[in-house]
């Protein structure tokens, strides 16, 4: 190269730079946009009857379980407390 001319390379506009790739768009999730229909004129399902009440002797056995069940951690005295007082 001689006087008066110049390399090309640093000359040369620089390469653009690639434009990211779009990103995939989500999977729709399935019954987008459906209508439902719900039927209330449908007879209810009777209401669930309360249990006949513990025994004195099933008390005393479910008690002594939570009791265990705290002593081991399994639950934690809070918990216990909650189920000896539904049990009363």
């Amino acid at each position: 190269m001689g006087r008066g001319t110049t390399p090309t390379n640093w000359l040369s506009t620089p390469a653009t730079p690639a434009t990211p790739a779009t990103p995939a768009r989500p999977a729709t999730p399935p019954n987008v946009g459906q209508t439902i229909r719900i039927d209330i004129d449908q007879p209810q399902a009777d209401p669930p009857r309360a249990t006949e009440p513990a025994s004195a002797e099933q008390r005393d056995k479910e008690r002594e379980t939570i009791l265990r069940m705290i002593a081991e951690g399994r639950i934690s005295p809070e918990e216990g407390d909650l189920l000896l007082e539904a049990l009363n």
